[in-house]
């Protein structure tokens, strides 16, 4: 029994190490905290919303990772830019773009009971 827990837990650290390996060599992960944001009645302050983005450098692919989960991204990339895009289960759409300095927008446009909510977030990327 003591060597079956040993092997999982070696197994454990060895796949996380592996992941992280993975990690390091195909891709990025982007840390984004947004500060401040609007919405159609304007600007306000503060704002403590976050997430991360990883980008797939080999496949070009990019998911958001945030604190219910997962999920794929449309990755538009361009010379000074990248744009992240989302389209959510419920057809929604929201749009990220990073410049290479790390100025960062988060751009949001739900309908919710047939009616546009639209917001805004304006932080970083690094």
């Amino acid at each position: 029994m003591r060597n079956i827990i040993i092997m999982l837990s070696l197994a454990l650290i060895l796949s996380n190490y592996a992941y992280s390996e993975i990690i390091q060599k195909s891709g990025k992960i982007l840390e984004c905290n947004f500060p401040s944001y609007s919405d159609q009645s304007g600007a306000k302050n503060p704002s403590s919303f976050s997430f991360k983005i990883f980008i797939d450098e080999i496949t070009k692919s990019a998911y958001l990772i945030g604190n219910a989960g997962s999920s794929p991204l449309q990755l538009v990339d361009y010379e000074d830019k990248i744009n992240l895009i989302e389209i959510t289960p419920s057809k929604n759409i929201t749009i990220t773009t990073v410049l290479n300095n790390g100025t960062a927008v988060h751009s949001r446009q739900p309908v919710i009971f047939d009616e546009i909510i639209p917001s805004q977030y304006y932080g970083r990327c690094k």
